[in-house]
């Protein structure tokens, strides 16, 4: 069972854009059903789709089809999907994460750090 206290979904200017990266279990969530139903959904890999929480409950519970989610992070990214349709429309960011991310930004801090002035 998955306990909800976070973002509800009349709290959402239109145009608003949602980014829900703490969920990373599919007893997690960080917003609520309405926002998963009315919002356009992307995720960062299809990992998201089986770990978070917005997402497996969803499902589950007939808010959206796992074929409605938009499209990934991949797809926006070379232009495969389009993002934001028009201004009032609001936007979801479903990201679980992956290693290769990780391991890149460890990169780029180090490299940050000790760089010679």
């Amino acid at each position: 069972m998955c306990s909800f206290s976070g973002l509800e979904f009349d709290k959402l200017k239109d145009g608003a854009h949602l980014d829900l990266v703490g969920s990373y279990k599919p007893s997690m969530r960080e917003c609520d059903d309405e926002a998963i139903r009315r919002g356009r959904v992307f995720v960062d890999n299809e990992v998201a789709k089986v770990e978070a929480g917005e997402l497996v409950g969803a499902f589950e519970r007939g808010v959206i089809k796992e074929d409605e989610v938009e499209g990934d992070l991949a797809e926006l990214i070379k232009g495969v999907k389009s993002g934001r349709k028009d201004g009032n429309e609001i936007t979801v960011f479903v990201s679980v994460g992956s290693a290769v991310v990780d391991l890149l930004s460890a990169q780029l801090a180090y490299e940050t750090i000790t760089a010679k002035p």
